[in-house]
């Protein structure tokens, strides 16, 4: 909370001084308008009091009621219109838009130092098991170490805390390394397991990335049945032989 507030701060101020502004400028006409009124004089009797109104009863909304109760009885019109003008921009614009700005922010870095908490899980833990498993120090993870990472209950665990889909993963880890040859990083494996996190929010990459898979999945699944269909009808061939059967 206190780092999202400081990295508000910046747009906090920038607020604070439109809302300064607006009261000044508002403050200065309502003084002109208001300043010989007597009936008036509890709040718009000088320029600063008239600033005071506008902050309190304007922007805060304390006693907006009876300052404009007060006006309507003096038939003040053009008073009444330019204090609910100043009402509608500062009460309901600008101080929304400084709430707005800091559920942002705050937001922002919630969300910041929830990836901060799962990289240092990851580094605490999967880190230190591909490590181990890379026992050469070449930094290149096999299939069989893949296979090996998702049967560790120390790496469970932590894929469940991430809320990591293994299956999920283990199909992306097939796409990747198709090549029985083929090698991932350790920084791969750590980036593609924090890509796939169940609680992080999808980003334009991850939507291509969807696609490519769904793809690589469709054409797996088609192979599959071309090789079924394949072997259903070369076992009917071998065990009809004197028949032919079209193809």
């Amino acid at each position: 909370m206190a780092k999202g507030l400081r990295r508000a701060a910046r747009a906090v101020a920038s607020s604070c001084l439109v809302l300064s502004l607006n009261i000044y400028v508002f403050a200065i006409v309502l003084y002109e308008i208001l300043g010989n009124e007597p009936s008036a004089d509890p709040w718009f009797r000088t320029l600063p009091l008239s600033m005071w109104t506008l902050l309190v009863d304007g922007t805060l909304l304390d006693n907006m009621g009876i300052v404009v109760d007060e006006l309507l009885r003096i038939e003040a019109f053009h008073a009444v219109t330019i204090f609910m003008m100043f009402t509608l921009l500062s009460a309901m614009l600008i101080l929304n838009m400084l709430i707005g700005v800091l559920c942002e922010v705050v937001s922002g870095v919630a969300a910041l130092e929830k990836e901060e908490a799962a990289i240092d899980l990851m580094k605490r833990s999967v880190l230190g098991i591909l490590k181990r498993l890379d026992a050469d120090g070449t930094g290149e993870i096999t299939e069989a170490m893949m296979e090996q990472l998702t049967d560790d209950p120390l790496a469970i665990e932590v894929l469940y805390d991430l809320q990591v889909d293994v299956d999920y993963l283990m199909e992306i880890k097939d796409m990747m390394i198709s090549d029985p040859a083929r090698t991932l990083t350790i920084t791969e494996v750590m980036d593609l397991i924090l890509s796939i996190r169940g609680d992080r929010s999808p980003l334009m990459k991850d939507m291509v990335g969807s696609s490519r898979f769904l793809t690589w999945k469709i054409n797996a699944v088609t192979d599959q049945m071309e090789d079924r269909i394949a072997e259903i009808i070369s076992r009917m061939l071998l065990a009809r032989p004197e028949e032919s059967i079209p193809i």
